[in-house]
């Protein structure tokens, strides 16, 4: 069989069916794309009707830093605003170096209008704080609900974040 026979007898695919397969890869890159990018947009979080974040621009509070013990502190958070403080997320920075760790008040939240605390020690953030921070930025966090699932959500109010320092930490 020569060359010139063989180029003959190849058939390419008609234009119409890849057609129909371009776009079904586009349809499937599409859809890949869409799922994967999800995990990036967080789900919207409502409390009261409003959006979250609204809530966080009324809050009022004010919060001291106490040494109760060697290597044990207190926040003392008054809550002087509307809506009830649900977790705080503590901030210890020495220097250069920081970490954040979550608490929860000592009754659970901290309620409209009422006065709470968060006790940590210091041992419960990294080794390199053992000697003892320069400052904790205090940040509060609201429970809301996700407006597509309705289920509760925690919030952290980022703009109302207060840094607190004291004298001997």
């Amino acid at each position: 069989m020569s060359i010139k026979k063989l180029k003959k007898r190849e058939r390419a695919v008609s234009p119409l069916i890849a057609t129909v397969l371009m776009i079904g890869i586009v349809v499937m890159a599409m859809s890949i794309i869409l799922v994967w990018s999800k995990k990036f947009i967080g789900e919207q979080i409502e409390k009261y009707g409003s959006r979250i974040d609204v809530v966080c621009e009324r809050l009022d509070y004010k919060a001291e830093l106490y040494n109760t013990e060697p290597g044990v502190y207190a926040v003392v958070i008054n809550n002087r605003g509307n809506d009830n403080i649900h977790q705080v997320n503590l901030k210890v920075i020495k220097g250069g170096n920081s970490a954040v760790k979550a608490f929860t008040p000592k009754d659970g939240k901290i309620a409209k209008k009422e006065t709470g605390n968060v006790t940590f020690s210091i041992s419960s953030f990294p080794e390199k704080f053992s000697g003892g921070f320069d400052k904790v930025e205090v940040t509060p966090v609201l429970l809301g609900t996700g407006a597509k699932t309705n289920k509760p959500k925690l919030s952290v109010c980022k703009d109302k974040a207060m840094v607190l320092k004291l004298g001997n930490a």
